[in-house]
């Protein structure tokens, strides 16, 4: 029986809310079921020894990661794993969006990608089409929630309400095809508002003209952009593009867009 170690790296060193690890419990119970021992580990609560002990015991170190400061401590943990001799495995949403970059890691063996579970948000789509609905009824449609694991705006209102801002002119975006046929542009200028840590995790690669300003600089920075320049700002999904978008027409600048998806959903190449 191969005996698996999954882990949950913390995302923020500020407060971590203290929820169960649902993704890697849901890939646990997965494993299990086809005949894989399986333990935990969460870096919310418990100790490095605990760590430690469980990576000797192990075959296989399993770490689910977002793109960004958590990236760090996942690394931590992998590379501890590779240390001792454990085949390593990393999932979770950067591992979805830039495998190949993570398979060049030498502390990476494997990944894990795939869409996960999505069906409630298709039925409730599948739901008000069906009913003749329109994306105001998707967005004012009142779904159940568990505040331990999930917000009260569900993703699929979430999203309803960016297609609301799109068609009343609140959201100027573009896509990532769109946006990679102008990274050589000289007169286009790509605003990414993520923090430091972020951007050295992963960045668009082969850009000509990008300009790295966390969001909460941005506005005592309005000098380093022109107000006539073509500006397409982005971020890790870009909620926080859209809110430089917003300061900046705000300010005066007139042709701000923004990459839709952020760095989440850019398709092609990156570096750090």
């Amino acid at each position: 029986m191969i005996k698996t170690l999954l882990c949950q790296p913390i995302a923020t060193e500020q407060s971590p809310q203290k929820t169960p690890p649902l993704g890697i419990m849901f890939a646990g119970a997965a494993a299990e079921a086809a005949g894989f021992e399986v333990e935990y580990w969460d870096e919310r609560w418990d100790s490095k020894e605990e760590l430690a002990r469980l990576i000797d015991w192990s075959d296989v170190v399993g770490v689910s990661s977002f793109t960004g400061i958590q990236l760090k401590y996942a690394a931590k943990i992998l590379k501890q794993a590779k240390a001792a001799r454990k085949v390593t495995l990393l999932g979770g949403i950067h591992a979805n969006l830039t495998s190949d970059q993570c398979l060049k890691e030498e502390y990476v063996d494997y990944v894990a990608v795939g869409e996960g579970e999505v069906a409630k948000r298709v039925d409730v789509a599948a739901a008000i089409l069906t009913l003749g609905g329109t994306i105001d009824d998707l967005f004012d449609v009142d779904l159940s929630y568990a505040p331990p694991y999930n917000s009260p705006i569900d993703n699929v209102a979430v999203a309803a309400n960016a297609v609301m801002n799109k068609i009343a002119g609140k959201l100027k975006g573009i896509s990532s095809i769109e946006a990679k046929k102008m990274l050589a542009s000289d007169k286009v200028v790509f605003l990414d508002v993520r923090t430091p840590d972020e951007c050295k995790q992963i960045r668009i690669a082969n850009c000509k003209n990008i300009k790295y300003i966390p969001l909460g600089q941005l506005r005592s920075r309005l000098g380093e952009l022109g107000k006539q320049d073509e500006i397409v700002a982005l971020c890790k999904i870009s909620l926080r593009g859209y809110e430089a978008e917003c300061i900046l027409e705000g300010e005066g600048f007139e042709n701000v867009k923004v990459m839709e998806g952020g760095i989440f959903s850019y398709p092609y190449k990156c570096e750090k």
